[in-house]
């Protein structure tokens, strides 16, 4: 009976560590724009610059940077579909910055899987029409920020997989963004849309 007992104890203790042991969903690593049909301009040529000034000094960065991410969503979502006229992607900042945070010294807190450190992204860019034989000039912009917190003992597994989240959150914001301000302020440089 005793036997039973601790046959029954050791499973359920197993089973509350093998709770303990479970991965974080994938994440995929770039945001999937393969749903979405390109963005096609009245422009020959889509370009990208990075004007973005300096880093700060808690900036951080995991492959791929936002950066790169962003001019991947340039190419993947921009699509020059004209004679004449450029369009640029002004990468204005792209960073991702982190921020410690306090930790509890209590009991309390040596019990519980707190949060260490919280990553505060943001993007701001700007994508710039000029066309010399028009005159035509113009410009729209848009933000995003988003954030996210990890814990104290985060695996290199889960630090990957937030890192992702808040990667694929800022790029489907700009995104969203740039897709309706082109729509409302740039309709007539849309091509068959």
């Amino acid at each position: 009976m005793m036997r039973g007992r601790l046959m029954g104890l050791g499973f359920v203790l197993l089973l509350a560590l093998s709770a303990c042991a479970t991965t974080p969903a994938a994440v995929p690593a770039v945001y999937d724009l393969s749903q979405l049909s390109p963005l096609r301009l009245n422009v020959a040529h889509v370009a990208a610059a990075d004007n973005a000034v300096g880093v700060s000094a808690h900036a951080i960065t995991m492959m791929p940077d936002l950066k790169t991410r962003l001019n991947n969503w340039q190419q993947q979502r921009l699509q020059a579909a004209g004679a004449d006229g450029q369009i640029t992607l002004v990468i204005q900042q792209a960073e991702v910055v982190r921020q410690p945070l306090p930790l509890r010294q209590d009991l309390q807190g040596t019990f519980t899987r707190q949060q260490r450190e919280q990553w505060q992204g943001t993007v701001k860019a700007e994508m710039q029409l000029l066309k010399p034989e028009t005159a035509q000039r113009g410009f729209v912009s848009a933000e995003a920020a988003r954030s996210t917190t990890l814990p104290e003992d985060a695996t290199p597994a889960e630090r990957q997989a937030a890192w992702n989240n808040l990667m694929n959150g800022l790029i489907s914001d700009i995104d969203q963004q740039f897709e309706k301000n082109v729509r409302q302020h740039w309709s007539e440089v849309l091509v068959g849309q």
